[in-house]
């Protein structure tokens, strides 16, 4: 599915303000990890963009292992983006920098490791991109 950020229709800052993960919920370390800046490299060169594009996080990501326990991050998710949902590396980017916001169901995610798929959707949380809360 290659969808084209230009024509998506995010939501008003209101509605998007009540319905993401507040800063009480992102800082619990069990629920969440903030994103490595060795992590955030890693997308800058998996999404073919220059060192520091990604530098406006932060980026959350749920505490989670894939099935056989590698612990899952944000690499791991935009990983899937690329190879299991087919988005291209143009709508990642700007997914994770633009200026609409968004608020979607928690996903799958494929371990950039093994390639085992968790069995339950995990949690991410950036500026203005986020799942929906529990």
């Amino acid at each position: 599915m290659n969808l084209d950020y230009g024509t998506m229709k995010g939501l008003e800052a209101g509605e998007f303000e009540a319905r993401k993960f507040d800063d009480k919920q992102l800082s619990d370390r069990t629920k969440f990890s903030e994103t490595t800046q060795e992590d955030i490299e890693r997308i800058e060169l998996l999404l073919d963009v220059r060192s520091g594009v990604l530098g406006a996080g932060p980026y959350y990501f749920s505490v989670a292992v894939c099935p056989n326990k590698h612990r899952l991050t944000m690499f791991d998710f935009v990983f899937t983006a690329l190879v299991d949902a087919g988005h291209s590396k143009s709508f990642i980017l700007h997914a994770l920098v633009g200026n609409k916001r968004f608020v979607n169901p928690s996903r799958k995610v494929r371990c950039s490791t093994c390639a085992a798929v968790t069995e339950k959707g995990a949690y991410y949380a950036m500026r203005a991109y986020q799942c929906e809360r529990e």
